[in-house]
Order: structure tokens, then C-alpha cells, then sequence
């Protein structure tokens, strides 16, 4: 699901958690009115302790507010970022760009304006690295800490920087890569199968598109121009294209440039050219793509424990539901991409490795299934009385053989009777020296035709 709907989500969540509210208000109102002083104490007791603990087992983000399944805490989150940072950094030793070098002050000078912009603007751990490597890539760990590769810098433009700037630093403030470590274990544990192929993949697509959005905002804040979001994402896809062979952890490259496109639309009123919005603070809070709410909870002891429980419970199940669709949508892209592979290979002749007895060698098409161009190799004994041909049918090779049968009228064309693992018919051919050109038809009349030619090899 494109998180253009991300407000959507929300709703969803309000509604229910509205809902559960209002029951457990009610439960909680019975409770006292009804029960034995000693089940009142217990039930306030087991909230309160709930209530209390929630934050190790279901932290809630810097961005939405939202409770999500993470048992790592803030500092264990920050001290893991850091040693990745440090790591990533000290496999590249020597191309990590000095804080004087051009390219690094560009960045920096970016990346010091979203981070005004965001939810780290009044935090201390903020890290840049710019690493002088062609390829074309950023990395985020926690805390905001961010690394740059020049392959990318050296062909954005200071919006499209900024757009990745922001797009990393949400992965921070959403705590994605903890967040999502949690999720992945809490799959294996309930399910007896295991976590199923491509729902890790998924699951992190889900992630870049939350990214996406949370990122734009960041650098839409920062006064960089939104549009150039869906305009970074349409350049890679005409440079890359896109190809389904197997899950991937990124959303496809057209389609990010299209949903990029929908949230800038959204956020291009919080747009201040070439300054941090004046209300970058208060949008932070409340904007056109989400607005976080912490008025109105429950404390321990008043059912807020119970509703923290059911809070992380239906965001978690929001989650897998949406990485489920994702990777439904993917196994159905790969199933696309697979047939249009196995397509692709039946149009192309095999590469056969001719025994020297086989005089004339020739590949070509025929069209063996309907009018199908099925790619194919052949070839003929020297006194052209007998031959072989190869040729793909899903995604295997198949042999048939040819025994020849005689010349028409004019003596100019060959004729042979064919039999292959699919049946048996007819080719003849005219032989014109450097290629072949006719027809292969099949019984019972043998009017049935389709074209068949070769080139000699």
C-alpha cells in the first residue's frame, strides 16, 4: 500500500483505539462499582504495572507517537547506531572526505538545515560521513547519524540531497532499523512456520515508503523544493528501469516517483523557499500528513496499561498487514517478470555446441506453437539426410529430429518429417546457401503452417 494513505492508517487507528477506550472506561467503571475491594486493587495493580513497562516492550516514535512492538531501548538504539556508523566508516578508510573538502561542506551545509527542520533539531547526535565512492547510495544508522556516498552527491542537485538527507533521518526518528528487527522476531515466534520468504523484504518497503513521507516533510520544512522528491525517483527509473526477478526491500522506482509526487502536493504549503519554515516546531506536531496526539491518555491505573497493550497490538497487526499486501503485490510482480523471462527465452535460439559431424549449423525461429517465434538451433549431416534442432518451451530445451523425406517438383526445396517431445510435422525449406526459409506444418491435412527460417552459423 503506497503510505500516500499514511493519514488513512491513522484514522484507522483512532477509530479503534476511540473504541477500545471508550470499553475499557467502561470496564474499568463496572469494575470498581461491582467487584470486591481485592479483584479493584488487582486489576488497578496489573494496569498500572503494565502501564509502567510499556515503554521496554512498545516504544512510541519521535514522529507519530505511535506505539510500536521494540524491546530496545532508546540508549541501547543510539550506542547500536553508533558503532554501526563507526564501522561503515572504518571500511573506508582513506576515501572519507575531509571536513574541508568541497563536496563534504556542501553536504554538511544541507544536512544541518533538515536537521533544523526535524526531530533532532535539539539532539547532540547527528553525525555526517561523505565517503568518496561512486556509488550511488546513502546509509542511515540511529540518532540521525547519516553517511553520503559522492556517486549520489556528485549527480543530485541541493533538493535532491536534501530529499535523501531527509529520508534517512526518518528511518531514525521512526526507529526503523530496531523497529523492524522486533517485527521480524516476533513473526518467527507466532508463526510455526517461520517468517515466510519475502516478508522481511516487505516489511522494509513498508518502512522506505513511511521514510519517504516523513522525509519529504523534513526537507519540505527545511525550505528545499518538494517536487524535486518525485523528480530523483522518475530520473533512476529511466536510468535502471525495473526488473522483478526476485522480493526487494526497496518500493519500485516508478512507483516512488508517483507517491513522492502525491506527498509533495500535500506538504507543498509548509514550503518556504530557501528557509526553515518560521513554524517548523508547530509542524512538527501537526502538518498536512499526520497530526500527533498525546492528550486525553489513560494513566496507569485507569486503564492506560490495558490500552498501550491493545495500542501496540493493533499497529502491529496495521504493519504486518500492510508488509502481507506488499508481499502479495511482489510475489505477483515476480510471477509477471518470470513469464515475460521465460517469454524473452523462448524467442531466443539455444547455444548448442555442435558435434563437427553436423556439417550445416543454422539458428533461427520457427513457430512450433501457433504463431509463437520459438527460437532455434538445427543442423544437417553433410549429405543433409538427417538433422537435429533444439529449441526452449517453458524454460527448458527441448531436442527434435529431422529425417529427410525428399525434394519437390523444382528440386529446390527440402522437405522432413519432424518428431519432438510435443508431436510430430513437417518442414520444408528452400536452401538459398548462407540461410533457409519456409514453412513447418502438421498433420492431419498439413495445411496448418507456420513460419520457419535460419541463418547459417
Amino acid at each position: 500500500m503506497v503510505r500516500g494513505s499514511m493519514k488513512i492508517s491513522f484514522d484507522m487507528k483512532n477509530v479503534f483505539t476511540t473504541s477500545i477506550k471508550i470499553c475499557l472506561i467502561v470496564f474499568v467503571t463496572l469494575l470498581l462499582v461491582g467487584c470486591g475491594e481485592t479483584i479493584k486493587t488487582a486489576v488497578k495493580k496489573s494496569d498500572e504495572f503494565i502501564y509502567e513497562n510499556a515503554d521496554k516492550v512498545a516504544r512510541k516514535d519521535e514522529v507519530t507517537g505511535k506505539r510500536e512492538f521494540n524491546l530496545t531501548s532508546v540508549e541501547g538504539e543510539l550506542k547500536l547506531g553508533k558503532q554501526i556508523f563507526d564501522q561503515i566508516v572504518a571500511q573506508y578508510e582513506g576515501k572519507v572526505l575531509p571536513k574541508d573538502d568541497p563536496r563534504y561542506i556542501r553536504v554538511e551545509a544541507i544536512f544541518q538545515r533538515v536537521i533544523a527542520a526535524s526531530h533532532f533539531r535539539d539532539a547532540d547526535t547527528p553525525e555526517l560521513a561523505v565517503i568518496d565512492d561512486p556509488m550511488w547510495n546513502a546509509y542511515a544508522t540511529t540518532g540521525g547519524r547519516t553517511i553520503f556516498f559522492t556517486g549520489l552527491v556528485d549527480s543530485s542537485t541541493d533538493d535532491e540531497i536534501a530529499v535523501v538527507v531527509g529520508h534517512e533521518l526518518a528511518h531514525s526518528s521512526l526507529s526503523h532499523i530496531t523497529e523492524s528487527q522486533w517485527q521480524s522476531r516476533l513473526k518467527a515466534a507466532v508463526n510455526s512456520k517461520g517468517v515466510q520468504t519475502g516478508f522481511t523484504e516487505s516489511l522494509s518497503v513498508v518502512d522506505e515508503r513511511e521514510a519517504d513521507e516523513i522525509g519529504l516533510l523534513y526537507s519540505t520544512l527545511a525550505g528545499y523544493d518538494p517536487i524535486a522528491a518525485a523528480g530523483i525517483w522518475a530520473k533512476k527509473a529511466q536510468e535502471q528501469g525495473s526488473v522483478y526477478n526476485y522480493f526487494s526491500t526497496h518500493p519500485a522506482n516508478d512507483e516512488r516517483a508517483k507517491a513522492n509526487a502525491v506527498t509533495a502536493s500535500k506538504l507543498s504549503e509548509h514550503y518556504v523557499a530557501g528557509q526553515v519554515n518560521p513554524d517548523a516546531e508547530k509542524l512538527l506536531i501537526c502538518n498536512n500528513i499526520y497530526c500527533r496526539s498525546d492528550k486525553d491518555e489513560l494513566k496507569g491505573g485507569e486503564g492506560g496499561g490495558y490500552l498501550a497493550l491493545l495500542e501496540v497490538t493493533i499497529n502491529t497487526a496495521l504493519k504486518n498487514a500492510e508488509a502481507k499486501r506488499e508481499r502479495e503485490k511482489q510475489e505477483a510482480r515476480i510471477r509477471e517478470q518470470q513469464a515475460k523471462d521465460l517469454k524473452a527465452l523462448e524467442e531466443q535460439p539455444p547455444t548448442i555446441d555442435w558435434h563437427s559431424s553436423w556439417t550445416y549449423k543454422y539458428q533461427g525461429y520457427f513457430q512450433r506453437f501457433g504463431t509463437q517465434d520459438s527460437g532455434v538451433s538445427f543442423a544437417l549431416t553433410s549429405d543433409a539426410r538427417a538433422g537435429n534442432y533444439y529449441f526452449v518451451k517453458d524454460g527448458q530445451i527441448q531436442k527434435g529430429e529431422m529425417r529427410f523425406v525428399g525434394r519437390d517438383q523444382s528440386g529446390k526445396w527440402l522437405i522432413y518429417d519432424v518428431t519432438d517431445p510435443f508431436g510430430s510435422g513437417r518442414i520444408s525449406f528452400e536452401d538459398m546457401g548462407s540461410q533457409v526459409s519456409g514453412a513447418i506444418c502438421f498433420p492431419p491435412d498439413f495445411k496448418q503452417c507456420g513460419g520457419f527460417k535460419g541463418a547459417r552459423q
